[in-house]
């Protein structure tokens, strides 16, 4: 049984997309006032409305008989907007089964 390695050139463009996430993740975080760690606010939903669900100590969902919400360890509702999976292999189009992330970058 062969292994099939991936030409140099592939392997140079999958690491450098990974170094590129990876920068552009720690960036974001640093950068962002209101990052779990670095801020003094307690995590709140935005809204004005003051409603609060049992405080179980962990995140955990609830439903207010409307829509479905992520919850705070305190009971605030929360909403959760970053980056959900960091993935080495870069993102084809479907229709032209071409890379545009790569071709940017490449360009």
């Amino acid at each position: 049984m062969k292994l099939k390695l991936a030409k140099p050139s592939q392997k140079r463009l999958g690491f450098f997309m990974l170094l590129l996430i990876s920068a552009l993740a720690i960036a974001a975080t640093l950068g962002s006032p209101t990052f779990g760690l670095l801020s003094s606010k307690p995590a709140t939903s935005g809204s004005s409305s003051n409603f609060t669900f049992r405080a179980t100590g962990f995140f955990h969902t609830a439903f207010d008989g409307k829509r479905w919400w992520i919850v705070t360890p305190d009971g605030h509702p929360f909403y959760i907007s970053g980056v959900d999976h960091v993935d080495p292999a870069p993102d084809v189009d479907r229709v032209t089964n071409q890379c545009p992330y790569c071709i940017a970058i490449a360009s």
